[in-house]
């Protein structure tokens, strides 16, 4: 094998942090500045085509023909759908995929990479191919005759022992070239888009979760809104505080309102007690604290104190607690009350470390900046003498107690204290990084956001559906915040794990140098996700490289050149006629001299046609995986070494630059900085979640890229500005959501804007979930389920399930026929052999009572359904936050009774889903926490609100766990019970986690299991509670669908629940009884395996097959 240009001989170096922006030639390659450290044995010869003829190279019809198959693939968890720009639908197993910019259609996604790269292809989940010589033929053989040649090695001369083989070269190629350069076809070739980008054939078809504009909301029945993004009233006053009595007697606590109704409204006045829990937590604790808040409200002259512990009534404490930025501003001054906290492990001894304490909490952040300017801040210390308190200056406090921060948090005491005026974006930037330095119990996901809100004039009602980033987003549209989620979408992260609340961009520039560029956020998705309009997109061709359309000027010496290849064969030809006319030898021997001379000269001749300066050229971006230099790169598109192509001076963090002796910026190989050289050999055995090193090559300015990325980006969005040049996200493309995620950030030039199309709105996520994966001989390439044909038309999933068994019930009849017919021949002969027969369902077999309408054709037009409606369906409603429902830390089940039924049996039905589920857990093996009783976790235990995240990594699952159960990346993000994983339908799942604050979990449960659910104990987590609000089903009169029959199965008629026939995990084995699905349709919503599972069942008793119930809204 022939080293290629990306075998690297440096020694390793830590990876992408030290690979920072760079700031000119630090003199890491003394000897010769700016080459690259990247040792090769001669040119670089790419293997090409002769990869066809190794094993592992696959064939396939479509371009590019051969590729290799990944080393990974993806678990099969369930089969995803996707809609394109043309209506047309696509359904299959998750998998990597781009967006065609030819026809619309998502493709599979195959990457050229460098020899070596492609020869290992152990941790890839995408296919690779070789990377390919695009170049016109003749062009190739122009240029053959030097590619053995070693330029680098003699300061670009030819060394003399090369010669020979130059000769020797250059006569073959002259020959051969006589004959390709006489066709009449050219090299130039025709533009696309008018020399532009290929644009991305994009569109959103979903709804966000908060949108800018109310129309565009998405109302269900029973929901009504009048704003996309509704704003919490403010207070003017606390609704309770603490009343001074006499000396010596503890305050009365009083609900304002009602002391002003007695009292004049202009005496109020009141102190802030500030305090954490970690001090103060428990009833003599409590005691204590008022004891401090009666002296400090003496001292400062009020008659009355607000503290949290006594002020914030349980019925009112979700509200109350995000409306403490107001009781702030209008008290008079704060005070703060600090003690050695009851587990003082780290042994807090002192007034300093107590107060260090306190403001390492983020609820007390707000507490400080928001209290009255210009007084000082009074700290009261449990022990000491309460009559002399701590004084410490509100401008000093950050130095005195925030010193982890001091410099950033005393910017915002100078903005509040009106030293110092932050803009909106400066303001929300600095205090959220303080408040992510502290800590704080998770009450809700949202808390940091919600801590922030206090410090900003529109406040967002709560929701406590919401992630943290929803909650932060929400929060930035309501406040404007001068474009602050257009400018951090177009932030590059210094490492691959920086959460997204992290403003640290890899080019060092500040959130306020980004300017967006005519775009804007148009909404909210419900995956953290941002939705923005207005961006500029190209694509980015990864399968190969492609000829580029150029212009040239034309010249005397050109058009010479050209006449002369293109009648040299023809004066050849004409030479050897006259030759054997005697009359005409003489004529002969001159023109074949003539066509002689010209036939050495035509490589030459050919490369002063082709290979030199060009203008306005297509542009392109050509993506591969891995490093060449820049004379291959250009080999491999133009056939030669043009000279015109250069490295990015500042395109990437990994680009590198250095300063020519006339002081002008000059571009160098990147891998001439042994940084980055180590990385390029590193991410040859890159896998999942590793970085990658990619080469970028864009043909409008003629420049390449080098620069990391988890995965290759199928498109690049322009969506901002800074520095004088455009940042270009680029984007890998998730089509089970329709969803772009960053990968990595670049810089261009602002001379392309134009070249690039607009796109509509773009749904884009900051950070991207790595899907299950595993080797590709267990896991298997991905399966398409359904595929669009070109007009657009879709299968329904329900005929191509039925077509598909009716071969296998008729294989089963007839094998049943033919045991009857030995059962009669031999009656006695059987009977002794099978003294008992029990009758049996299987999931491949038909009992003799299936009914001849099963086997009778269906029409593919169209196929009946029946659907039952019952008395009362459960709608979705958003959460009434005016009116939550408090639980402790579980959901308090309702007063039951578990008495048997009137026949004093257990329902059967339910009696097995009940199994089932029992089945299902001990099939995860999780590792549950929090279990209060006296035991370990028992398998016979389903408890119905238990706080979980499915994360992978800290619970690891059992290895042979079916991939019906296997945690969905809704599970693994999102908070939940645990209840919800029993079920193996991962669509069904989904839904019931996004909606698990919207229904009563009881009632579902009493519909699957039914009294059951009375006996089964409640797991119960230590910490702060959990307010859960929880909204009654709303009962719909009219049906939100048509009534086709009536639900006359007598196994299915009246129940409301879920049937089990087979083994738990397998979902063929589960049916769902048609008032199950007009009940909960919103939670079966795009689970198609449930219904085709459930119709085969019904036919098997010779029932109408189902549909699924569609909401309105």
């Amino acid at each position: 094998m022939v080293a290629n240009d990306a075998q690297a001989s440096v020694q390793e170096v830590a990876p992408y942090e030290h690979a920072a922006p760079y700031q000119g030639d630090n003199g890491a390659n003394e000897s010769r500045p700016g080459e690259s450290l990247i040792v090769r044995n001669g040119p670089v010869q790419l293997k090409g085509y002769a990869y066809i003829f190794t094993p592992w190279t696959t064939v396939k019809w479509g371009f590019p023909n051969f590729y290799r198959k990944p080393g990974l693939g993806y678990q099969k968890l369930g089969h995803h759908r996707h809609r394109d720009i043309l209506d047309r639908e696509w359904t299959g197993d998750y998998d990597d995929r781009y967006i065609s910019s030819w026809d619309g259609r998502v493709s599979k996604l195959v990457v050229q990479a460098v020899d070596d790269i492609f020869e290992n292809n152990a941790g890839s989940t995408y296919r690779r191919t070789f990377i390919r010589n695009i170049a016109p033929v003749y062009m190739r053989l122009a240029n053959w005759p030097f590619n053995h040649i070693n330029f680098g090695r003699n300061d670009g001369k030819i060394p003399s022992e090369d010669y020979p083989m130059l000769c020797l070269k250059w006569f073959i190629a002259s020959c051969v070239i006589t004959i390709f350069i006489s066709s009449p076809s050219p090299a130039e070739i025709a533009s696309r888009n008018q020399g532009n980008y290929d644009g991305v054939p994009y569109q959103y078809f979903g709804y966000p979760k908060v949108t800018r504009n109310a129309i565009e909301m998405h109302k269900p029945k029973g929901l009504v809104s009048s704003e996309p993004n509704p704003v919490a009233e403010r207070i003017l006053r606390p609704r309770y505080l603490c009343f001074l009595r006499e000396q010596g007697r503890p305050c009365i606590i009083t609900k304002v309102d009602d002391w002003l109704a007695q009292n004049d409204g202009h005496r109020l006045s009141y102190i802030f007690i500030a305090y954490t829990s970690e001090q103060f937590n428990t009833p003599d604790d409590f005691r204590v604290l008022h004891e401090i808040a009666d002296v400090a409200a003496r001292n400062a002259g009020v008659i009355a104190y607000w503290v949290g512990c006594s002020c914030m009534p349980g019925n009112q404490l979700e509200e109350d607690v995000y409306r403490i930025c107001d009781v702030i501003r209008g008290a008079q001054s704060l005070a703060i009350a600090v003690a050695a906290p009851a587990n003082n492990r780290y042994e807090i001894n002192t007034p300093d470390l107590m107060l260090q304490q306190w403001g390492s909490r983020v609820w007390t952040f707000p507490e400080v900046l928001l209290a009255p300017a210009g007084e000082s801040i009074r700290v009261y210390v449990r022990g000491n003498d309460l009559s002399q308190p701590l004084l410490v200056a509100k401008n000093q406090f950050a130095a005195q107690v925030w010193q982890d921060d001091a410099h950033i948090a005393r910017q915002l005491i100078d903005h509040y204290e009106g030293n110092l005026v932050l803009s909106q974006l400066e303001l929300v930037t600095l205090a959220l990084e303080c408040l992510h330095k502290r800590e704080t119990g998770k009450h809700l996901p949202g808390d940091y956001s919600y801590a922030l809100m206090g410090l900003l004039r529109v406040r967002p009602q709560i929701d406590p559906t919401d992630s943290a980033f929803q909650a932060f987003a929400r929060l930035s549209l309501a406040n404007g915040s001068d474009q602050l989620l257009e400018r951090l979408i177009c932030v590059l992260p210094k490492t691959p794990d920086q959460p997204w609340h992290s403003m640290d961009d890899a080019y060092n520039a500040k959130l306020w140098d980004i300017l967006p560029q005519d775009v804007g956020i148009a909404g909210v998705g419900e995956d953290d996700t941002i939705i923005l309009d207005g961006c500029r997109a190209a694509n980015v061709r990864w399968k190969s490289f492609t000829p580029v359309a150029n212009a040239r000027r034309d010249s005397w010496k050109r058009a010479i050149a050209k006449a002369m290849l293109r009648l040299s064969g023809v004066v050849f030809i004409s030479a050897i006629v006259l030759l054997v006319i005697p009359t005409t030898f003489t004529v002969g021997v001159v023109l074949l001299i003539y066509s002689m001379i010209i036939m050495g000269l035509s490589p030459w001749l050919l490369r002063l046609l082709y290979l030199g300066k060009f203008y306005d050229q297509q542009c392109w971006f050509f993506g591969f995986e891995g490093y060449m230099d820049l004379d291959t790169i250009e080999s491999q598109i133009f056939g030669g070494r043009l000279g015109r192509m250069k490295w990015t001076a500042a395109a990437s963090p990994l680009s590198r630059h250095e300063r020519n002796v006339h002081g002008e910026c000059v571009p160098v190989d990147p891998t001439s900085d042994p940084a980055v050289a180590a990385l390029v050999q590193r991410a040859k055995s890159a896998g999942p979640g590793d970085q990658r090193v990619f080469t970028l090559v864009d043909t409008g300015n003629m420049t390449a890229t080098l620069f990391l990325a988890e995965r290759p980006p199928v498109c690049f969005l322009m969506a901002g500005s800074e520095g004088g040049m455009k940042r270009i996200i680029g984007c890998s493309y998730d089509w089970t959501t329709a969803t772009m995620y960053r990968e990595t950030v670049l810089r261009i030039g602002t001379q392309f804007e134009d070249k690039m199309s607009r796109v509509g709105r773009v749904k884009i996520g900051f950070k991207r979930k790595q899907h299950p994966f595993g080797p590709l001989a267990q896991v298997g390439e991905a399966e398409v389920k359904d595929k669009a044909n070109n007009d657009g038309y879709h299968l329904n999933s329900i005929e191509a399930e039925v077509n598909k068994q009716r071969r296998k019930v008729q294989n089963r009849k007839n094998q049943r026929s033919h045991r009857m017919r030995n059962k009669k021949q031999n009656p006695d002969t059987v009977q002794a052999s099978r003294p008992f027969q029990v009758e049996r369902w299987r999931l491949d077999e038909v009992d003799e009572s299936v009914p001849q309408a099963v086997e009778s054709t269906i029409n593919d037009a169209a196929i009946d359904t029946s659907i039952f409606i019952p008395d009362r369906t459960v709608v979705l409603r958003r959460p009434h936050l005016s009116s939550p429902i408090q639980a402790p830390t579980t959901l308090t089940p309702p007063s039951m009774v578990f008495s048997l039924s009137a026949d004093h049996l257990l329902h059967l039905v339910q009696y097995n889903v009940f199994r089932a589920f029992v089945s299902n857990k001990r099939t995860l093996n999780v590792l549950l926490t929090g279990w209060t009783y006296n035991m370990p976790p028992s398998p016979t235990t389903c408890p119905v609100s238990l706080p979980y995240i499915d994360d992978t990594n800290i619970y690891p699952l059992n290895p042979n766990i079916p991939p019906s159960l296997f945690p969905t990346p809704t599970q693994q993000e999102r908070l939940h019970s645990f209840w919800i994983n029993l079920f193996p339908f991962p669509s069904l799942r989904d839904n019931l986690i996004r909606h698990e604050g919207l229904f009563d979990h009881w009632e579902l449960l009493q519909d699957l299991i039914g009294e059951l659910m009375g006996a089964t104990p409640i797991q119960e987590r230590q910490g702060t509670p959990l307010a859960i609000t929880v909204s009654d089903p709303n009962i719909v009169s009219t049906p939100p669908i048509s009534v086709v029959g009536r639900d006359e199965d007598e196994i299915t008629a009246g129940r409301k629940g879920l049937i089990v026939w087979g083994e738990p995990y397998d979902m063929r084995s589960w049916e769902a009884t048609p008032g199950f699905l007009a009940k909960w349709s919103w939670a079966v919503q795009g689970c198609d395996d449930l219904l085709v599972s459930s119709n085969r069942w019904r036919l098997m008793r010779g029932e109408e097959p189902l549909c699924l119930p569609l909401l309105e809204g």
